[in-house]
């Protein structure tokens, strides 16, 4: 449920900064200006949930043998990755060439984000890595391994916060995921709530752009609540729906608004009167809401379609 909270916050996040916010919004009311930092929070928690919720998975996980995690698990996510972002070059040539969030459109940009991808595109590429790197690790004391993730992830984040530094960020919440949230205790309410201010404090009272390593503090505090949240509100049937298809969220959602914004953002930026204010007060969430429940739906056919082959 974790990982289908923390894609949702993502995904949300992503249609807010990229999508709504690049709209001319001309209802002379400040709905963009309350989005904004509420897009900005959810981009700081879904990240930290997403993958402390892949590392619970696999702290729960039977064993399995390395050939059955590497076929099974980092070639198809590297694989997926590379097809992510060749398929993302060829949509941005295509529909959006002045795409601003991501540059792949000389030869040396692709293969630069094939080696090692902005965080826009690393989802897939992430989760592989992670994943090996946390099995490679299983034999060692938790607080080792989760001390030694959060030096790299501080170093990784203070040097490179793009790229390398998406990685080791997410390598430390998937460590805290695997081997402490895997107890199955819950955080408790005091931890909780002061990790929800913390997560608050960083995302919706610092000046913007929020300072990478902020972002990485954020992140570990609203772990704890998130869990809580998670918990105790039992939401088990969507985000656990959600949970499973992480993969095929994070590989489309680039190339996904590239389209959107191709064909939308020239209407909406024109529309006036009641219909832009209605589309400025529920557009982050229906749009959200819509692309999830896209992949939902391609999900559900590749996989029914799979069966009957």
């Amino acid at each position: 449920m974790l990982i289908g909270a923390g894609m949702l916050l993502v995904a949300f996040a992503y249609v807010t900064s990229n999508h709504y916010l690049q709209v001319e919004w001309r209802t002379g009311l400040p709905i963009p200006v309350l989005w904004e930092p509420l897009g900005v929070a959810a981009g700081a928690a879904g990240v930290p949930l997403l993958f402390a919720g892949a590392g619970l998975a696999a702290g729960r996980a039977p064993h399995r043998s390395w050939a059955r995690l590497l076929l099974r698990t980092g070639a198809p996510y590297l694989m997926l990755h590379a097809v992510t972002v060749v398929g993302t070059a060829w949509v941005l040539r295509r529909f959006s060439s002045s795409f601003a969030p991501v540059a792949l459109y000389e030869p040396a940009e692709i293969l630069a984000a094939l080696l090692l991808p902005p965080p826009e595109l690393a989802v897939p590429y992430t989760l592989a890595v992670v994943t090996v790197l946390g099995r490679l690790t299983s034999a060692l004391p938790a607080n080792l391994v989760v001390v030694t993730a959060a030096a790299i992830a501080l170093a990784g984040t203070a040097v490179t916060p793009q790229g390398a530094g998406f990685v080791a960020a997410a390598l430390l919440y998937f460590v805290i995921g695997q081997r402490i949230l895997v107890g199955g205790r819950r955080p408790g309410r005091t931890l909780a709530v002061a990790g929800a201010g913390g997560w608050l404090a960083a995302t919706m009272l610092a000046p913007a752009p929020i300072a990478p390593l902020l972002t990485l503090l954020a992140g570990l505090a609203v772990i704890p609540p998130g869990v809580l949240c998670v918990g105790v509100l039992g939401v088990r049937g969507p985000l656990r729906a959600v949970g499973t298809l992480p993969i095929l969220i994070g590989a489309a959602l680039v190339p996904a608004i590239a389209v959107v914004n191709h064909v939308a953002l020239p209407r909406l930026s024109v529309m006036t009167g009641g219909v832009q204010t209605l589309l400025a007060v529920t557009g982050p969430l229906l749009l959200s809401m819509a692309f999830v429940a896209g992949a939902m739906l391609i999900h559900g056919l590749m996989t029914r379609t799979g069966r009957v082959a």
